[in-house]
């Protein structure tokens, strides 16, 4: 593969403020609105409240 593959893409960053205020920066293409998350994906989310405290984004 090239070294110039990626050259000039860039990819898009958002803050996201979670439920005890802490600021998490998520690529922009992996939010979307729950209501438009699949069954799958809704059995990959657990709820923060539901962790104890503590939870990170990517485990």
């Amino acid at each position: 593969m090239s070294d110039d593959t990626f050259k000039g893409r860039t990819e898009s960053y958002i803050v996201v403020v979670g439920p005890d205020g802490e600021e998490y920066i998520c690529p922009q293409s992996a939010i979307k609105k729950k209501a438009e998350a699949t069954e799958d994906e809704l059995k990959n989310c657990v709820a923060e409240w539901k962790t104890g405290g503590g939870a990170t984004i990517g485990g």
